[in-house]
């Protein structure tokens, strides 16, 4: 489905959207329903009842790429601070 088809304003949901995406987790039918992109390649698994929450996606990855919301949200406030910055100088 992809986040443009989304109206979403939440960064952090947008950050965890992008970090599920890069860890092999995509949304299927709406957004809180994930499913790990390599059932599509089963035959034994009916994607359309293997979905989960994106929190139970979320907390199915390591520590370590949970973590990364946390820089990504900060970076992505830095870039705007920086934008306005520019706009007053």
């Amino acid at each position: 489905m992809g986040l443009k088809n989304h109206n979403i304003k939440s960064r952090k949901y947008k950050v965890r959207f992008k970090i599920l995406e890069d860890n092999g987790w995509t949304d299927l039918h709406h957004v809180d329903n994930w499913v790990p992109v390599r059932y599509f390649k089963s035959k034994t698994i009916d994607v359309d009842r293997a979905g989960c929450s994106m929190e139970g996606a979320w907390l199915s990855l390591p520590e370590e790429e949970r973590k990364r919301e946390e820089t990504e949200v900060i970076e992505e406030d830095l870039s705007f601070i920086q934008k306005i910055l520019k706009r007053l100088w």
